[in-house]
Formats: C-alpha cells, sequence, structure tokens
C-alpha cells in the first residue's frame, strides 16, 4: 500500500503550512485524510502498479504535482 513507503513524516515534512493562516482548507488535508482517498484509487493502480519503485515515483509525481499547483496564499508554494 501507498502507506507502506510514504509515513506521516514525510507528508508533514511536505506539507508543514497546509494548516497555516493562509490556508483555505486548514485542518482538511492530513495524512490519514491523504492515505485514506489514495486508498479509493488503489484498484485503478495508484501507486501499486510495477512494483514498489514504480509506485514510489507514482506518488512521488502526484506529491510534485500538488505541491508546484498550491501555495496557500504565498506567492510561490513554500
Amino acid at each position: 500500500t501507498i502507506g507502506d513507503f510514504f509515513k506521516a513524516y514525510q507528508f508533514e515534512e511536505l506539507f508543514p503550512k497546509r494548516n497555516s493562516d493562509l490556508a483555505h482548507a486548514a485542518g482538511f488535508w492530513d495524512y490519514k485524510a491523504f492515505i485514506t482517498a489514495a486508498a479509493l484509487f488503489v484498484p485503478r493502480g495508484f501507486g501499486t502498479t510495477g512494483g514498489k519503485e514504480m509506485g514510489m515515483r507514482e506518488v512521488a509525481a502526484f506529491l510534485g504535482h500538488v505541491g508546484a499547483k498550491t501555495s496557500c496564499g504565498y506567492k510561490e508554494a513554500p
């Protein structure tokens, strides 16, 4: 599963300002919610197709996209 290779501490490091006062959805994003939502897409192969390394790459690409497209009100994503 995605939780086997993407841990809570990594989520915290990637999104440290997700609950700042400027975040429009403060309190919404947390590790448990991400893992729960990601599990809905496991039947479609999200993060589980092609072995562990490929799954890690797929999740990393998704998180990179999220990080690049979100900014929590800052001029650029922190």
